[in-house]
Protein backbone atom coordinates (compact mmCIF):
# COMPACT_ATOMS: atom_id res chain seq x y z
CA UNK A 1 0.00 0.00 0.00
CA UNK A 2 1.45 3.35 -1.04
CA UNK A 3 2.06 5.57 1.94
CA UNK A 4 0.64 9.24 1.21
CA UNK A 5 0.89 12.44 3.47
CA UNK A 6 -3.17 13.76 4.24
CA UNK A 7 -3.83 17.35 3.61
CA UNK A 8 -6.63 18.96 4.72
CA UNK A 9 -7.92 22.40 4.87
CA UNK A 10 -10.85 24.22 4.76
CA UNK A 11 -11.64 24.03 1.31
CA UNK A 12 -10.15 20.48 0.17
CA UNK A 13 -8.96 17.22 2.14
CA UNK A 14 -7.07 15.10 -0.06
CA UNK A 15 -3.83 12.48 0.40
CA UNK A 16 -0.58 13.63 -1.22
CA UNK A 17 1.81 10.28 -2.62
CA UNK A 18 4.82 10.52 -0.61
CA UNK A 19 6.52 9.38 -3.80
CA UNK A 20 5.52 12.25 -5.50
CA UNK A 21 6.72 14.71 -2.84
CA UNK A 22 9.72 16.97 -3.90
CA UNK A 23 10.34 18.73 -0.05
CA UNK A 24 8.04 20.26 2.74
CA UNK A 25 8.88 23.98 3.79
CA UNK A 26 7.48 25.53 6.79
CA UNK A 27 5.95 28.90 5.54
CA UNK A 28 5.64 30.98 8.85
CA UNK A 29 2.35 28.32 10.18
CA UNK A 30 1.74 26.85 7.06
CA UNK A 31 3.39 23.86 5.89
CA UNK A 32 3.75 24.16 1.70
CA UNK A 33 4.04 20.14 0.27
CA UNK A 34 5.64 20.74 -3.09
CA UNK A 35 5.18 18.15 -5.79
CA UNK A 36 6.24 17.78 -9.20
CA UNK A 37 3.11 19.10 -10.46
CA UNK A 38 1.48 21.35 -7.82
CA UNK A 39 2.19 23.47 -4.23
CA UNK A 40 0.07 22.43 -1.51
CA UNK A 41 -0.37 24.45 1.75
CA UNK A 42 -1.95 23.40 5.05
CA UNK A 43 -1.66 24.35 8.46
CA UNK A 44 0.45 21.09 10.12
CA UNK A 45 3.21 21.10 11.92
CA UNK A 46 6.43 19.59 10.59
CA UNK A 47 7.07 16.82 12.90
CA UNK A 48 3.32 15.60 12.26
CA UNK A 49 4.01 15.45 8.94
CA UNK A 50 7.44 13.65 9.45
CA UNK A 51 5.85 10.57 11.22
CA UNK A 52 4.14 9.70 7.56
CA UNK A 53 7.01 10.13 5.79
CA UNK A 54 10.04 7.13 5.33
CA UNK A 55 13.44 6.72 4.87
CA UNK A 56 13.89 9.02 1.69
CA UNK A 57 13.06 11.87 3.32
CA UNK A 58 16.16 14.36 5.24
CA UNK A 59 15.10 17.10 7.60
CA UNK A 60 17.60 19.50 6.71
CA UNK A 61 16.75 22.07 8.94
CA UNK A 62 13.81 22.68 11.12
CA UNK A 63 11.74 23.66 8.48
CA UNK A 64 12.94 21.95 5.33
CA UNK A 65 12.64 18.40 4.74
CA UNK A 66 13.69 17.50 1.20
CA UNK A 67 13.19 14.10 -0.70
CA UNK A 68 16.45 12.32 -1.48
CA UNK A 69 15.15 10.68 -4.43
CA UNK A 70 14.20 13.79 -5.87
CA UNK A 71 17.11 15.46 -5.72
CA UNK A 72 19.71 15.61 -8.22
CA UNK A 73 22.71 17.33 -7.26
CA UNK A 74 24.30 19.00 -4.57
CA UNK A 75 26.24 21.80 -6.09
CA UNK A 76 27.16 25.29 -4.92
CA UNK A 77 24.87 25.18 -1.64
CA UNK A 78 22.19 24.10 -3.59
CA UNK A 79 20.19 21.06 -3.62
CA UNK A 80 18.69 20.87 -7.44
CA UNK A 81 15.79 18.62 -7.83
CA UNK A 82 14.68 16.26 -10.73
CA UNK A 83 12.56 19.40 -11.89
CA UNK A 84 14.51 21.99 -12.42
CA UNK A 85 13.61 22.92 -8.79
CA UNK A 86 16.50 24.23 -6.34
CA UNK A 87 16.60 25.02 -2.96
CA UNK A 88 19.86 27.26 -1.40
CA UNK A 89 21.51 26.10 2.25
CA UNK A 90 23.43 27.39 4.25
CA UNK A 91 26.93 26.32 4.75
CA UNK A 92 26.71 23.97 7.55
CA UNK A 93 23.33 22.27 6.18
CA UNK A 94 24.03 22.18 2.72
CA UNK A 95 27.45 19.80 4.18
CA UNK A 96 25.20 17.96 6.10
CA UNK A 97 22.69 17.09 3.33
CA UNK A 98 25.45 16.99 0.55
CA UNK A 99 26.66 13.95 2.87
CA UNK A 100 23.30 12.69 3.44
CA UNK A 101 22.45 12.81 -0.44
CA UNK A 102 25.76 11.12 -1.14
CA UNK A 103 25.08 8.31 1.20
CA UNK A 104 21.45 8.11 -0.15
CA UNK A 105 22.56 7.48 -3.61
CA UNK A 106 25.52 4.73 -2.46
CA UNK A 107 22.72 2.78 -0.73
CA UNK A 108 20.61 2.65 -3.52
CA UNK A 109 23.06 1.82 -6.14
Amino acid sequence: MEKFVPVITKQYSRKVNIKDIVYIQQQQRRLAIVTDDEIFLCYERMDNIMDNLDERFFRVMKKLTVNLDKVLMAKDQHLVFENGMSVYLGKENYVKAKQKFASHMRNIE
